[in-house]
């Protein structure tokens, strides 16, 4: 695991793009279930922005749908940061993701503004049937923290 601390450029950074992220969604009638809130939207703005600083690589900042299923590529492989306020965490995909939209999946803990990188998996080994569970919100494919990877396993 690895601690990140956003500096104060880095938080404004996340906090701007995750209000543009949480209109876009309205806009588009995207909308979490439940009662709607802003911090999901900064927290994984933050986690995106420090996995890219643990990387040494510019964030993508763009608001939009993203229909390419990943958010930073790092030695020409694409990885899908997913980001929680819950200790221990789970990391989740959309039961609808696909093996080639992204090759690896990143889990980052959310403490605004520090962020801890837990761990990772590759794609295929995430998004296998005996990984669907229903944690409350509809099935995903769901792996604890503790059956995460380090990153530097997966960039071998």
């Amino acid at each position: 695991m690895k601690k990140i601390t956003l500096n104060q450029t880095e938080m404004q950074m996340a906090t701007l793009n995750g209000m543009g992220r949480m209109v876009q969604n309205q806009i588009n009638g995207i909308s979490s279930q439940g009662r709607r809130k802003l911090d999901p939207d900064i927290n994984g703005a933050g986690g995106e922005i420090a996995v890219a600083k643990y990387f040494n690589r510019y964030p993508d900042l763009s608001i939009g749908p993203h229909r390419r299923g990943w958010d930073l590529e790092v030695n020409r492989r694409t990885i899908d940061v997913k980001t929680t306020t819950y200790q221990p965490g789970y990391l989740q995909a959309k039961i609808y993701k696909k093996i080639k939209d992204a090759d690896m999946y990143i889990l980052v803990h959310a403490a605004f503004p520090i962020f801890t990188i837990i761990g990772g998996v590759k794609s295929e080994e995430l998004m296998q049937e005996h990984n669907i569970k229903d944690m409350g919100y509809g099935p995903n494919y769901t792996l604890e923290q503790s059956q995460l990877r380090p990153l530097k396993e997966l960039f071998v």
